[in-house]
Formats: structure tokens, C-alpha cells, sequence
């Protein structure tokens, strides 16, 4: 058996095998390289895709609490402002109300006294009228009435 007829025929059959590798198995195998590369590759994609956009998401988000708390104080001002006026109108209804019932209280007070000072006149009157009476009952001679008139009619 000569070495080089040997050597030659492996080389043969070892470059069938490869020719048969190459046109049967390494398609498929390369084709499912292939695909598994475009899927990682589209993966990383739509890391990359949901990355960016969960950062934008973050920062719309971000920015709408800002806004948010923006709002919130504004309200807080807004109710804080609201409340004092409230209150304003409150104190300034209580005191009108006050200065009212106080009103309402002197003039009652005021006729209250003038009923007083009439039926306190009135009894005078009564008291004078009645007092006259008595020093009219008495008999008086003609010189006291005469003296009487007298002085009466100076005043």
C-alpha cells in the first residue's frame, strides 16, 4: 500500500465530507446562527427602545408631579385665600350683626326710658294733682287765698 495513494484518498474523502458539511449540515446550523443573532439583536432593540422610553416615561412623570405639586400649592393658596375671606366676611357679618342687636337694644332702651320718663311724669302729675287736692280740701280762709292768688300770680 503506498502511502501517498492513502494519504491522497483521505484527502479525497475528507474533502467529500467537508463538500457535504458545507452543502447539507452548515446551512441550517448557520441559519439558526443567523436567527438567533437577529433575536438576540432584537432584543437588545427593544431593551434599548423600552430604556428610552421608560427614561422618557420617568421623566414625564417627573414632570407632570411637578406640575402636580405646582397645582397642589396653587390650591393650598387658593383654599388658604378662600378661608381668610371667609372668615373676613364672618367677622365683618358677626359685628354688623353686633352693632345691630347693640342698635336695636338702645333704641329699646331709649323708648324704654322715655315710657318711664312719661309715667314717672304722669304719676308726678297725679301725685301733684292729688296734693293739690288735699291743700284745696283743708279750708283755707280768705286771706290765705287771697295771699294765695297772690303769689301765683307773681311767678
Amino acid at each position: 500500500m503506498n502511502v501517498n495513494a492513502a494519504l491522497f484518498g483521505e484527502c479525497v474523502v475528507f474533502l467529500m465530507f467537508v463538500a457535504f458539511v458545507w452543502r447539507y449540515l452548515w446551512p441550517p446550523v448557520r441559519n439558526a446562527i443567523d436567527e438567533r443573532i437577529k433575536r438576540i439583536a432584537d432584543g437588545l432593540a427593544i431593551a434599548e427602545r423600552s430604556s428610552t422610553e421608560g427614561n422618557a416615561a420617568q421623566m414625564r412623570m417627573r414632570e407632570r408631579l411637578t406640575a402636580l405639586e405646582r397645582d397642589k400649592e396653587r390650591w393650598m393658596t387658593e383654599a388658604d385665600a378662600r378661608i381668610a375671606r371667609i372668615l373676613e366676611d364672618g367677622q365683618r357679618a358677626a359685628a354688623e350683626q353686633t352693632e345691630r342687636i347693640l342698635a336695636n337694644a338702645r333704641a329699646e332702651a331709649g323708648h324704654e326710658m322715655a315710657r318711664a320718663r312719661d309715667a314717672l311724669r304722669n304719676e308726678l302729675a297725679a301725685a301733684a294733682v292729688r296734693g293739690a287736692e288735699e291743700i284745696l280740701k283743708r279750708e283755707m280762709d280768705a286771706q290765705t287765698h287771697a295771699e294765695l292768688v297772690r303769689r301765683t300770680g307773681k311767678d
